[in-house]
């Protein structure tokens, strides 16, 4: 419609244009008596410039392309209706909706906005109505709703809903995963969170202190073992992590649950877990195969040699460093968006991300195939030590009860460490439903129970050790083997 085809004023109180290339500035002078506008999809770009007919009640603009709306764009003291939907709206400034004390429904719905402005509704105290669906929303003004008081909210993100006062009527619930309190589901999980951390982190020190003392009679094992203490302070970093955003959050992390998701630090901590599995994993069986090698070969296995095992847990390290930023820049890449706020690479209540159902079952399988590795080795062990007392018991009256007991008390660390925790996350790929406090639970206890029970194995053999009194006594030749056999335990 152009000036050509409008001349005069017209007396028209409603007006209805669709589909149709239409001029805003020649509607607002040629139909100035207009009470209801509809112009839905008339390509019509700009809006805020336009001095509109100043009693227009209903106004329909749903369906241009409007890139965004500016404070004070629309002073019309008789609005109840207004209808921005299905533009490409991208910034709504905070005074936009000023001057219109009469608005009673407002249509924002399928628009590119990425953050609504704080108090960006204050200024319309007859609003009833707000629809907000398919936006594109990732910050959330807190006090978004404070000011107005609404009927319902019309909208399929909830987020929304979970800022907005109970009072007013909302469409869309979390999901059955998600609530709209903090990042830790409550205060018990939260305090276990820390104090596994704190717990895991002083058994792994006190083992690191110990190991160290003593290294200088057992080198080969000290690289090993203080890799494992090294290994699992990964883990703690995670739960340290976790906890300390869960605190900075507060009740607002719902407002950055989604911004959260996609941060380095989110991403940091993914990298962390998936470091853990593999080192710790891949030092403890080292650990076990060297045993194993010192009792059968006490003389020329490599196994004692320092240099050797610190090749070793060298080309360990930079294997896990590879297989976890390989994994951390393909999840950044292609997946962008974690699908829940622990960070795990092992946990998808939404069944959405086959990346993770994949990683889910390879370390489901490679944990399993090292605790099998592991029992086997240790029960290879225990057959020679069982098979160097007999040889020995004539001689002295020592034992290697310790020796076996410390070995059990390990496989069972390391079953409930891998095995226990990957049975918890294959049951959640499965499940569709499950109770919401299993998975933050698992991660609080299971894997820090299990690498603290390692941890306080090398604490008590350390101590005793440290505390024993050096024995002096001649051995014949023929027991010097099996004397070696039996030092090279922790």
């Amino acid at each position: 419609m152009t000036h050509e085809h409008l001349q005069g004023q017209y007396p028209f109180v409603s007006l209805s244009f669709s589909n149709s290339r239409t001029d805003l500035p020649l509607l607002s002078i040629h139909f100035a008596r207009a009470k209801y506008l509809k112009l839905p999809f008339c390509n019509i770009s700009s809006v805020c410039s336009v001095k509109l007919p100043f009693n227009i009640t209903e106004f329909d603009l749903s369906g241009n392309r409007i890139r965004k709306i500016f404070d004070l764009c629309f002073c019309l003291q008789l609005l109840t209706l207004l209808m921005l939907s299905s533009n490409k709206i991208q910034l709504v400034e905070q005074d936009s909706f000023l001057n219109l004390p009469k608005l009673r429904k407002l249509n924002l719905s399928h628009n590119p906005l990425f953050a609504l402005q704080d108090d960006l509704f204050c200024n319309t105290p007859s609003l009833e109505i707000l629809s907000l669906s398919r936006l594109q929303l990732t910050d959330y003004a807190d006090n978004l709703f404070d000011a107005i008081e609404l009927e319902r909210i019309e909208t399929d993100d909830f987020h929304i809903c979970c800022i907005a006062p109970l009072t007013i009527l909302c469409n869309e619930k979390p999901p059955w995963y998600l609530s709209c309190g903090d990042l830790l589901p409550n205060h018990s999980v939260s305090k276990t969170f820390v104090s596994s951390a704190v717990e895991m982190f002083l058994f792994n020190l006190a083992s690191f202190i110990l190991v160290v003392s003593q290294m200088k009679k057992q080198s080969a094992f000290a690289v090993t073992a203080t890799s494992i203490n090294f290994s699992a302070i990964l883990f703690c970093v995670f739960l340290v992590l976790i906890w300390l955003n869960n605190i900075h959050f507060e009740d607002s992390y719902i407002r950055f649950e989604q911004k959260w998701r996609t941060s380095l630090a989110c991403f940091t901590a993914f990298t962390m877990v998936v470091m853990f599995g593999v080192l710790y994993s891949s030092f403890i069986l080292l650990l076990s195969v060297s045993r194993l090698m010192v009792v059968i070969f006490p003389m020329t296995t490599k196994f004692k040699r320092k240099h050797f095992i610190l090749k070793l847990v060298l080309h360990l390290c930079l294997v896990s460093f590879a297989l976890s930023s390989v994994c951390t820049i393909f999840f950044q890449t292609f997946v962008v968006t974690l699908p829940h706020g622990l960070c795990l690479p092992f946990y998808d209540p939404t069944h959405s991300v086959l990346t993770i159902t994949i990683l889910t079952l390879f370390f489901g399988v490679y944990f399993s195939l090292i605790t099998v590795a592991i029992i086997c080795v240790h029960i290879a062990l225990v057959c020679q030590l069982l098979l160097s007392e007999k040889h020995i018991h004539k001689i002295q009256h020592q034992s290697n009860a310790g020796l076996i007991v410390q070995l059990v008390v390990l496989t069972v660390a390391v079953m409930l460490c891998f095995d226990v925790s990957s049975v918890v996350h294959l049951y959640t790929l499965f499940e569709y439903s499950y109770p919401v406090l299993l998975i933050p639970w698992a991660t609080a206890t299971i894997m820090p129970t299990g690498s603290s029970l390692h941890a306080a194995v090398f604490v008590v053999v350390g101590v005793r050790k440290l505390f024993k009194k050096p024995s002096v006594e001649v051995k014949p030749v023929h027991q010097t083997n099996t004397s070696t056999k039996r030092t090279q335990f922790v």
